[in-house]
């Protein structure tokens, strides 16, 4: 099967249209994303998560780990589950799964402070490890 040139422009239109178009919205301020109504909170808030996002190198912003990393680093939104909530509807993400990794994230965190790096890294190495 053969493309003509003027299909190939088409295609190649059609696909950075549309390359456009998810970048914009990956960028929009909250008030686009919810059909024009706006809210300088969610939008300062979208800005905080987009410049979270690409400071901290992920690739999306649609994932419930991002986003649990994102309230986990902010000790003002940690426990505002509408926040939680108005952030999961603008980025098109589930609430609950936010929370699922919320709580990972806080188990993950116990964890790393009572354990004793020194004496576990002994435990499993065994005489190896010499101080």
């Amino acid at each position: 099967m053969k493309i003509t040139k003027r299909q190939l422009r088409k295609i190649i239109r059609e696909a950075q249209s549309g390359l456009c178009e998810s970048a914009i919205v990956e960028s929009a301020p909250a008030a686009a994303l919810r059909g024009g109504i706006t809210d300088p909170n969610l939008d300062q808030m979208i800005i905080d998560y987009e410049e979270f996002v690409k400071a901290s190198g992920h690739i999306t912003m649609a994932a419930s780990s991002v986003a649990a990393s994102f309230f986990m680093q902010d000790p003002e939104r940690i426990e505002d589950h509408e926040a939680h909530q108005m952030l999961a509807d603008a980025v098109g993400l589930d609430h609950t799964e936010i929370m699922r990794d919320m709580d990972r994230q806080k188990r993950e965190q116990s964890m790393s402070e009572t354990l004793d790096w020194p004496d576990t890294w002994h435990r499993i190495l065994g005489n190896s490890c010499k101080d």
